[in-house]
């Protein structure tokens, strides 16, 4: 049979399993079709349904088996190709030395590793390349906030609040909120 003859089978044993739910010839068959269509998962559920409903039926069994030794070989195939693959690099600083927004990725990577002084220095490069970097300004002022550098802190968010007056005000909250003071500019950040 062709593939075209097995796809029309298919929907022939779809139909056949629909009419007769409980019926492990009907199951075995479908599952025989799913099988030439190489369509492993839906093979063994049906095969293994087949054998449920009709525990003798020998040759659900018999092709249950071989559907998942196929289907294993396959897993362990794909697993050896995934190995082969190179690992995937992160890039180190010097590679993205000249572009902001990759330094300033691979700082928030940092953030996430808890590595913030890397991050900081990552962010300060990409400041100095884009020195109306807003978001890695924010990202500057966070991590003084907690480090506990409170002019460092104070002194980014007067930069901040210059460019954006939105980021200005989440900063000027988080330094109030770390050193519980109330922001001194607090009729602005309503």
């Amino acid at each position: 049979m062709g593939k075209g003859d097995w796809n029309a089978a298919s929907a022939m044993a779809d139909e056949l399993t629909h009419l007769l739910p409980d019926d492990a010839l009907a199951a075995y068959k479908r599952g025989v079709v799913h099988w030439q269509l190489v369509q492993l998962p839906q093979a063994a559920y049906w095969l293994r349904k087949a054998r449920d409903l009709q525990p003798g039926l020998t040759q659900a069994s018999l092709a249950l088996a071989e559907v998942t030794r196929q289907f294993n070989k396959q897993l362990l195939e794909a697993e050896e190709a995934q190995a082969a693959q190179p690992p995937v690099e992160v890039p180190d600083a010097e590679a993205v030395s000249l572009d902001p927004d990759a330094l300033f990725s691979l700082a928030c990577e940092h953030v996430n590793n808890n590595e913030r002084d890397k991050a900081l220095a990552l962010i300060e490069r990409a400041i100095l390349l884009r020195p109306d970097f807003a978001a890695a300004i924010y990202s500057r002022g966070m991590l003084l906030v907690h480090q506990g550098d409170t002019d460092g802190a104070q002194h980014t968010y007067s930069v901040l609040k210059a460019m954006d007056a939105t980021l200005g005000k989440y900063l000027l909250r988080e330094i109030a909120a770390e050193y519980k003071v109330r922001p001194p500019e607090d009729s602005e950040t309503e």
